[in-house]
């Protein structure tokens, strides 16, 4: 095919989603706003593992973030 075959198709377009279609309702946090967010109990514990093993392996470049990690896990 030649560049101006190409140029003069018409361009397939594609499905744009209703945003009015679309309910997005979200829990967030009566003090700050934020949104809330829920994980099952697989992930949560993955992520006390890797938490767990990044602390033991780096103690020193964890400690600055620890106490800041604690507070966001305990909110």
């Amino acid at each position: 095919m030649r560049k101006t075959d190409l140029l003069s198709r018409p361009i397939p377009k594609k499905p744009v989603p209703n945003r009015h279609s679309e309910i997005a309702m979200f829990e967030r946090c009566l003090d700050c706003n934020a949104v809330l967010e829920e994980y099952d109990d697989d992930t949560i514990g993955l992520c006390v593992v890797v938490l767990a093993t990044y602390i033991h392996r780096e103690p020193s470049l964890a400690t600055p973030m620890l106490l800041e990690s604690l507070i966001a896990v305990a909110r």
